[in-house]
């Protein structure tokens, strides 16, 4: 019993050295031949799924099937050094150089997408309002902007310049990128549309200003400014020149022509007005107190008469206690250089103090005048 075990040792020991399980090098060889061709199958069937999933933008599969088609070829290689796998090798470089391009191209559209919020986080109060200007919205109300307004429509259409410069860089694709490249159209579109309402707007005010001028003589600060026809005509130019330069479209004063025009049909008015007396019937001479106050603001002018109506208003607290009284006044003044004299309207008031009322003062000034004869 003991030499049969012997015996079966060394048969055991013969068949190791003769391959694995006993199998002889023909057979051996012959199990590794089989083992390479089945690789070679998974190879194939690896690289045809790769080009499906490609054409099916299935990526993160196409990796996987890149790593098969790598582990195939490392395994032929073990079991058959001498097996051309140049060819397997090619399929799979352009496999794997397919796949490296489409990562670059993920990480590249990750950088592109970072930097375009950050371009928009930069820009975005510029980039809503020309997307604003853009989509027809420019002006909803159907009347012209403020000075402030086109200064700040000039100031983000040049921000849009940066956006511009960003997106031709780093090849951004992004909404803003197609706004920033037409910002001149849309700058050209908004001078003409915001001019057209500027004019016509101005025509109508200075209309206006003429009738209260024909009606009761009245100047206000605005209307003050159509006598100078030169400085108008420099501050009407000066309204558009950083939207036109920025649009390559220039405005000519030409443009302006119905304005100046109705400037001097209303300072045509002028003449007419100062004639007409219209220090108001009924008021009384005001008190030494107000006459003093009316000095004190017009230092420079010549105070002619100072009235203030006869009947007061009373101001009264809960308990039914006068608290102050007020009256409406005028003062006739006549400026130095000034042919016509200047109706200056004020209201007077007077604060209750126990049990009765303390000096008249002038409480405020209205910011307009009139235009009158002296007498």
């Amino acid at each position: 019993m003991k030499g049969l075990r012997m015996t079966f040792g060394v048969v055991l020991l013969a068949m190791a050295a003769e391959g694995p399980l006993g199998l002889t090098d023909a057979v051996a060889g012959e199990r590794d031949d089989q083992i390479v061709a089945i690789k070679e199958n998974v190879f194939d069937f690896n690289a045809k799924a790769f080009d499906k999933r490609v054409g099916d933008a299935d990526w993160d599969q196409a990796k996987y099937n890149v790593d098969n088609m790598d582990a195939a070829i490392k395994k032929i290689q073990k079991l058959d050094p001498d097996y051309d796998v140049s060819k397997l090798a090619k399929r799979f470089d352009d496999a794997k150089r397919q796949l490296a391009a489409h990562r670059a191209k993920v990480q590249r559209g990750a950088a592109h997408d970072k930097q375009a919020r950050a371009m928009k986080r930069k820009h975005r109060v510029a980039i809503s309002l020309v997307e604003d200007l853009n989509t027809g919205t420019e002006n909803r109300y159907g009347t012209p902007r403020q000075e402030r307004e086109i200064k700040k429509i000039v100031r983000a259409l040049h921000d849009l310049g940066d956006v511009e410069r960003l997106c031709k860089d780093d090849a951004l694709n992004h909404p803003a990128c197609e706004l920033a490249a037409k910002r001149k159209t849309i700058a050209k579109a908004v001078l003409d549309h915001d001019l057209e309402l500027f004019v016509a707007e101005r025509v109508k005010a200075i209309k206006g200003f003429q009738e209260a001028l024909a009606t009761d003589g009245t100047i206000t600060s605005e209307s003050s400014a159509l006598f100078d026809t030169a400085t108008l005509s420099d501050k009407l130019s000066a309204r558009y020149t950083e939207l036109g330069a920025f649009a390559d479209s220039p405005v000519p004063i030409e443009r302006f022509a119905p304005i100046l025009e109705a400037a001097k049909a209303f300072a045509a008015e002028f003449p007419k007005a100062e004639r007409v007396s219209r220090l108001p019937k009924g008021f009384a001479a005001a008190p030494k107190t107000v006459v003093a106050d009316v000095k004190a603001t017009f230092r420079d002018a010549n105070v002619k008469r100072v009235v203030i109506r006869k009947s007061w208003n009373v101001a009264v607290n809960d308990f039914r206690i006068p608290v102050k009284r007020d009256t409406a006044g005028a003062a006739l003044l006549q400026h130095p250089g000034e042919s016509f004299c200047r109706l200056k309207r004020f209201l007077a008031v007077q604060v209750y103090k126990g049990g009765k009322y303390g000096v008249v003062h002038v409480d405020l000034f209205r910011p307009e005048y009139q235009v009158c004869s002296c007498k």
